[in-house]
C-alpha cells in the first residue's frame, strides 16, 4: 500500500549509453518474489561482458541501479 515513486533516465553521448532507474521509499517493503532469473548478478555479469558497469544499492530516498555501457566498441 504503500506510493512509489520511480525515475528513468537515459543518457546517450558518441561513446557510452547510462540508464538510471530509481525508485523511492515504499518499494522495498513489499515482499520479494522469488523468480528463475539470477537479477542484479546476472544484470551486472552482462554489464561487464560489454566492457561496462552496473551498481546498484539504497540511495538516501530509496534505490537505484545504474548502468553504463559502452558504444562504438569503446571501453
Amino acid at each position: 500500500g504503500a506510493h512509489v515513486t520511480v525515475a528513468v533516465g537515459v543518457e546517450d553521448t558518441p561513446s557510452r549509453l547510462s540508464l538510471l532507474v530509481r525508485h523511492g521509499p515504499g518499494a522495498g517493503r513489499r515482499r520479494l518474489v522469488l523468480g528463475a532469473g539470477y537479477g542484479l548478478v546476472g544484470m551486472r555479469q552482462r554489464a561487464l561482458l560489454y566492457g561496462g558497469r552496473l551498481e546498484a544499492g539504497p540511495v538516501s530516498d530509496g534505490y537505484q541501479v545504474r548502468a553504463v555501457l559502452p558504444l562504438g566498441g569503446a571501453s
